[in-house]
């Protein structure tokens, strides 16, 4: 695939709302787009599980998220006005104006509540629907449109659905040498949910993981980050361990033979997931692969196209390389 079906691709996917809960229409995408020869599964947490038809077990496992930051409608302070309670770890709009869209049509405008005083958070912005009925507990997501520049793409959710075009691209392209699966995780920043109970129910050797990250290469930063358009980045430790050393070399050693760009990452923040796979599915080896996100979880998000295409021939080179990984 080149960058500018990749663009096309990317831009598709960022207006399929999924909100953490409320994932089935991206579950529905990728099942209708799935090569032939492929079985999946939805589990009892939501999760997409794809398989090749005649697998029998499952050697390696690529995990990538399926949600995004969402909000559910609250009651407001009178007729016209709702709250919102963040699904994940949605920045606040700040001092201007936003918009979100609800699961049943309606839109919003945010505006920061006149009586909230200096407080911060969620709870001192109001959500201004007008006459649009929206009932309380519906799901929103951010009511912003794609826009494509020079090697990337704005928009909401395009970090996310980056991390998973990688993985997805994968099942099309990649013959993998060992029994693979793909997981499509959701609700992975609900406690107990996502990846790392599908990890359990299949019990691979390792696995390999594709997720988004906050870039810093803001200028005036004072510690520079991961760096848009300078490939991926491979993640050096989780929070609260260390990956696992013996992937990282196996995968630094690829991506330098087939001549990818990539950057090393080192969290400075612990990742709003509490449901982490290496945290939490002991015994599987994990290793991730990070797209870098400008305004990462915000309304406005940016991403470079080439590097969610080098994480797609990088993970491809993973699925086909010879040997023992964790040898």
């Amino acid at each position: 695939m080149n960058l500018s079906d990749l663009t096309a691709l990317l831009s598709e996917l960022s207006q399929v709302d999924a909100p953490s809960g409320h994932e089935g229409p991206l579950r529905a995408w990728l099942q209708a787009h799935l090569p032939p020869h492929t079985t999946a599964r939805t589990d009892g947490l939501g999760n997409l599980i794809v398989t090749p038809a005649d697998a029998s077990s499952v050697e390696a496992l690529v995990v990538a998220p399926l949600d995004e930051v969402g909000f559910l409608a609250q009651p407001g302070p009178a007729p016209g006005w709702m709250r919102l309670a963040p699904l994940g770890p949605a920045p606040t709009p700040g001092p201007a104006s936003a918009r979100v869209r609800f699961a049943g049509g309606a839109r919003g405008v945010l505006t920061r509540d006149p009586a909230a005083g200096q407080a911060q958070g969620w709870d001192a912005w109001l959500c201004d629907v007008g006459e649009e009925p929206v009932p309380v507990g519906q799901a929103a997501v951010w009511d912003t449109e794609p826009v494509v520049q020079t090697g990337r793409v704005l928009g909401k959710a395009v970090g996310v659905r980056a991390a998973l075009l990688a993985a997805y691209l994968t099942l099309h392209t990649a013959q993998p040498r060992r029994p693979t699966a793909w997981v499509f995780a959701a609700r992975e920043r609900v406690p107990g949910r996502g990846s790392a109970p599908a990890a359990l129910g299949l019990d691979p050797t390792y696995a390999l993981r594709v997720v988004p990250a906050p870039a810093g290469d803001e200028p005036g930063r004072r510690i520079p980050g991961l760096r848009l358009a300078a490939g991926p980045g491979l993640r050096r430790h989780e929070w609260g361990r260390a990956a696992d050393a013996r992937l990282v070399g196996w995968l630094t050693r690829l991506a330098r033979d087939a001549r990818l760009a990539f950057q090393d990452e080192v969290p400075r923040e612990r990742e709003p997931s509490w449901a982490s796979l290496p945290l939490v599915a002991a015994g599987v080896s994990t290793v991730t692969l990070s797209i870098p996100t400008r305004n990462l979880y915000a309304a406005h998000q940016a991403v470079a196209v080439s590097d969610v295409l080098a994480a797609a021939r990088w993970l491809q080179a993973a699925l086909e390389a010879q040997g023992d990984p964790l040898a």
